[in-house]
Parts: C-alpha cells; sequence; structure tokens
C-alpha cells in the first residue's frame, strides 16, 4: 500500500489547479509592486537605511500573511468534506485519521506555501545593499516558515469543529489571535501583579518566567529575528520558535484524532444542555422575554426577525471590543507612556477600523450565500415580501450589527485627535487630524459599501467565496491606485517633467478622494444591480455558470439544412 495515499492524489489535483500557478506569481509580483515603491519613495536615503526598510515592510508583510493563511486556505478542508457527506466515505477504506489529516492539510497547503516561498527571493534584496546579515535573513525566513506551518495546522483543526467555512475560518483566526496575544497578555498581568505588590513575590526566574511567556506569541519571535533583539535574546527566539513547531505539531495530532468521530452522527441528549443553550437561557431567563425580543424584531421588519436568530454574532463583536480595550488597558499599565503617545494612537486605531470592515466585508454576503445554497432564497421570494423589502431588512439587520460599534470607534478616534492636540506635529498644517478625519469619514463610506457590495457578491458568487471579492473590490483598488500614483509623480519628479515631489498633504487628499469614489461606485452599482435583477439572481443555482443553450434557433435550422 503507498504511504499517505491521500497526499499523492491531492497533489496530483492541486497541480492541475489553475490558482496554484497563479497564486504564487501574483504573491511574488506584489511583493516587487510593493519594493519598487518604497524605492522610489525613499529616494536619496542611504542604502543601509534603505535595506532595512525594505526588509522590515516586506517581512511584515509576509508575517502577517502567514498568520492569516490558515483561515484562507486549510480552515475549509474538513468542512467541505463534512458538508457534502464525503468524509465519511474515506473511512469505509482502512485509511486512519492522520492520512485524511495530512492529505487534506497537503491539499489545502500548497497555495499557501507558493504564496509565502514566491516573495522569499524579493525579501533578500536588501542583503545586496547592506545592512542586513545573512543569519538575520534565515532567521526572518524560518519565523516565517513556522509561523505559516502552525497557522495552517491550527485552520486544519478549525475545520473539523464546524461545517460551514466561514465559522471555521473564524475559528482559525481566533486560534491565531490568541496564540498571537494570550501569552504577552499572562505576561503582563502578572507583571502588573508583582509590579503593584511591591515586588515581595519577585524570586530568580521571574524576568525568565515573563521573557519566556511573551516569546510563545509568533510575533515577539519575529521581533528577536532581528539582530539588534537577537543578540540579546536569542535563547528566547529558539524557545519560541520550538513552542510555535510544537503548537502545530499538536494541532496536527489532534485533528487526526479527531477527524475519525466527527463524521458520524450523535444522538442528542435531552438532558445535556450545550454552551450556546446556556447562553440563550442566560439572555432569555423566560419564554416571554424571547417573545418579546423577536415580536419587537417582527415589527422592525420581517427579515431582521429571521436574522435575529443568530443574536450571538450582535454580541461578538462587542466582545471584540472589549477584549481590545482590555489589551490596550494593560499594555498602557504595563509600558506608561509608551502606549499613550501618536504611534500607539494610529495602531489602535488601525487595526480596529480594519478589522470592523473585514468583519463588514465577511458578514454581509453570509445570509444570501446561505440561503441560495440551501434554497432560502426562492421560499422568501413566495412570500408577499418583495425585493426592496429583503433587501432593506438584511441592510437593517447589518446595522444593527455594526452601527453602534462604528459609533464607539468613531468616538474613541475623536479621543485620540484631542490627545494629540497639545503635541509637537499637531502644529503647522495638522495634516495628523486631516488624516485622522479623512480615516473616520472613509470608515463610514466604506461600510455601506462593503455592506452592498457583499450582498450582491453573494447573490452572484458562483462558489460561495466572497470575503477576498469583497475585498479586493472595496479596499484593495483604492490603495492600488493611490500607490500608484504616487509613484507615477516620484518618477516624474526625477525628470524634468516635475521639479516638486508630491508631499503628504497632496497624498492624502488623493488616498481620501480615490477612496470615497471607489466606495460611491460599488455603493451605487452593487445597489441598483441588486434592486434591478434581485429575483433574477436568486433563480441561479450555485456552484454552476450560466452558460449559453447548448441547442438555439441558428443551430437547428443549420441540423435541419444538413
Amino acid at each position: 500500500m503507498t504511504f499517505l495515499p491521500i497526499v499523492e492524489r491531492e497533489l496530483r489535483a492541486a497541480s492541475r489547479r489553475r490558482w496554484t500557478y497563479w497564486g504564487r506569481t501574483c504573491s511574488g509580483l506584489a511583493l516587487v509592486f510593493v519594493v519598487s515603491w518604497i524605492f522610489l519613495m525613499e529616494q536619496g536615503v542611504g542604502s543601509a537605511s534603505l535595506a532595512r526598510t525594505l526588509f522590515s515592510v516586506s517581512g511584515f508583510l509576509l508575517f502577517v500573511f502567514a498568520l492569516i493563511s490558515g483561515s484562507l486556505f486549510s480552515a475549509d478542508s474538513i468542512s467541505s468534506e463534512r458538508r457534502e457527506g464525503t468524509l465519511g466515505l474515506l473511512f469505509l477504506t482502512d485509511l486512519r485519521g492522520y492520512d485524511v489529516a495530512i492529505g487534506k492539510l497537503t491539499s489545502s497547503s500548497v497555495n499557501g506555501l507558493f504564496c509565502l516561498f514566491a516573495p522569499i527571493p524579493v525579501v533578500g534584496l536588501p542583503l545586496l545593499l547592506g545592512g542586513v546579515s545573512p543569519g538575520e535573513y534565515w532567521r526572518v525566513v524560518l519565523v516565517l516558515v513556522l509561523t505559516l506551518v502552525c497557522s495552517l495546522n491550527l485552520g486544519l483543526l478549525a475545520s473539523t469543529f464546524a461545517t460551514d467555512g466561514r465559522r471555521s475560518g473564524g475559528l482559525a483566526l481566533a486560534f491565531m489571535g490568541g496564540l498571537l496575544m494570550l501569552g504577552p497578555m499572562g505576561g503582563g498581568i502578572l507583571e502588573i501583579a508583582l509590579d503593584r505588590t511591591q515586588s515581595q513575590y519577585y524570586f530568580d526566574g521571574t524576568d525568565i518566567l515573563l521573557q519566556s511567556l511573551g516569546s510563545t506569541s509568533p510575533g515577539m519571535t519575529f521581533s528577536l529575528a532581528f539582530d539588534g533583539a537577537y543578540k540579546v535574546d536569542a535563547p528566547f527566539f529558539w524557545a519560541g520558535c520550538g513552542f510555535n513547531f510544537f503548537i502545530a505539531m499538536g494541532a496536527l495530532t489532534w485533528a487526526s484524532l479527531r477527524l475519525p468521530k466527527v463524521w458520524q452522527d450523535r444522538a442528542v441528549s435531552v438532558h445535556k444542555i450545550g454552551f450556546r443553550a446556556r447562553l440563550e437561557a442566560w439572555r432569555w431567563p423566560t419564554l416571554t422575554h424571547k417573545n418579546r425580543f423577536r415580536t419587537h424584531m417582527l415589527e422592525v421588519s420581517p427579515m431582521v426577525w429571521l436574522l435575529s436568530r443568530h443574536w450571538l454574532r450582535f454580541w461578538i463583536v462587542w466582545g471584540f471590543l472589549g477584549f481590545t480595550g482590555l489589551i490596550y488597558g494593560i499594555l498602557a499599565l504595563k509600558y506608561g507612556r509608551d502606549w499613550v503617545d501618536l504611534p500607539a494612537y494610529i495602531v489602535t486605531s488601525c487595526f480596529l477600523h480594519m478589522t470592523l470592515k473585514m468583519w463588514i466585508a465577511n458578514e454581509a454576503p453570509r445570509q444570501f450565500a446561505e440561503d441560495r445554497q440551501g434554497g432560502g432564497l426562492e421560499l422568501l421570494l413566495s412570500t408577499p415580501l418583495d425585493a426592496p423589502e429583503i433587501l432593506n431588512g438584511r441592510v437593517q439587520a447589518l446595522q444593527r450589527m455594526f452601527a453602534k460599534p462604528i459609533l464607539l470607534v468613531l468616538a474613541v478616534d475623536v479621543l485620540f485627535i484631542l490627545a494629540i492636540q497639545g503635541q509637537d506635529f499637531s502644529s503647522g498644517d495638522h495634516i495628523m487630524e486631516t488624516f485622522w478625519i479623512s480615516r473616520m469619514v472613509l470608515l463610514v463610506a466604506d461600510a455601506y459599501a462593503l455592506a452592498w457590495t457583499g450582498m450582491w457578491r453573494g447573490m452572484k458568487s458562483v462558489s460561495g467565496r466572497t470575503f477576498l471579492g469583497v475585498v479586493v473590490r472595496v479596499l484593495g483598488i483604492p490603495w492600488f491606485i493611490t500607490f500608484g500614483l504616487l509613484a507615477l509623480m516620484a518618477v516624474l519628479s526625477m525628470s524634468d517633467a516635475m521639479v516638486d515631489g508630491v508631499g503628504g498633504g497632496e497624498a492624502l487628499i488623493c488616498w481620501t478622494l480615490i477612496g470615497l469614489g471607489t466606495s460611491a461606485f460599488y455603493f451605487i452599482n452593487s445597489r441598483m444591480d441588486l434592486q434591478r435583477n434581485f429575483r433574477s439572481l436568486a433563480s441561479q443555482p450555485m456552484g454552476k455558470k450560466s452558460s449559453p443553450p447548448l441547442y438555439t434557433k441558428q443551430t437547428l435550422s443549420n441540423d435541419g439544412a444538413q
């Protein structure tokens, strides 16, 4: 018998997929574009400083990709088999759990590995400029590979806990987020507690324990890969690498042990109360409270009433904001003024804005995509509800989920703007305040555009994968156009066509206008298309592209003539 037969089969199948080749090409070209743009923007900078900038930016971008690769590639590997009912057929043979786990991991990981390894030579370009040592380069590459492997294995594990692809992808992100933050967060809480007790509980290995907790995070391991930090804390770097490898192998082992059991239908015990049921009992103590809530939702809109059964999703957004505030408070207590300053404000605000936008892009197409796949849209259209009522109800449900969290984030932005007023960079042309206000306006505009574009993609998508298409259209195109225009201006500034380069104010105005224009275009286009063609889009089954009929009048007449 062939060792790991599913691996061979999945590799042969992956070699015939287009994205196997286009993915690595696009990832390599994307990093080449970023490096070229930095070359143009950093004119007149020394080669060593330029090399450090190129190496740091390219390494960080690939590190972020490695973190989210599990939710992108392997999070739907097992859940798709469970949805189609084919997972149990694999275990009718003499295959073991590890055969299936490693086979599905190999199949889903090929694209991720290619997308990471294709830009690796571009990351090595700073070696030719100087300022980056070979040891530093290979340590960063090692961390990137280990983070990718860990993320893919955690994605595989998350795929065994859910049948829905989006849910397993969110669980994979939660696993990586926990791995990224729990260690440093625990170390920070322990250090603050020890400081509050006036160090009377300190012992000889306290500092080592705190640094070891921090090194469990892939982010801390990545920061220790650079020469400056590695010379001081080299043992913690290798400890972090070993811990990440241990987590990856542990996730793969756990998934292999779970696989022979997850495909079986288990009997439901009437005496056993699950976690969700306990939450519902806490949310609605009696049936009267639940009926009152559902009646209120029905008065708002029948679609809002229908979607209110997923009430837990609304509270997860608030839980995320509360958890982020808790982490920020711990960091502010631990590092003091370093986290009550402009860089911390920018990182926190950008993180909140981007997470909410990504969340809307993932949530907006969900219901329509699921209803199309299950035939629920045809049932809805057989009711007295018309297309505008269905669309407006879905928009109201999204507003209930995201409107108040967005208002809270905007209020936090206002506090950050007020906090930077007395600092030096806020004087002069007030570019920092303008930058912040532009981002606040774009958050609202992008939220509406992402909601309508997501619903539009949920109705038109053939494969059900809508997240990336929505993000690229609404969020990716403005950045691509802005970077392209700035690069063009930088090229013209080196010639006689333009003497002066582009200042920060002009670049900010350009980015804001392009972002608003893109959001307005997709908002109007998606809304008009949905309102005009909702019924025809709902009647198209998923998984099949519309194709012309096999026989037309012309072909029939030709056949008759023959």
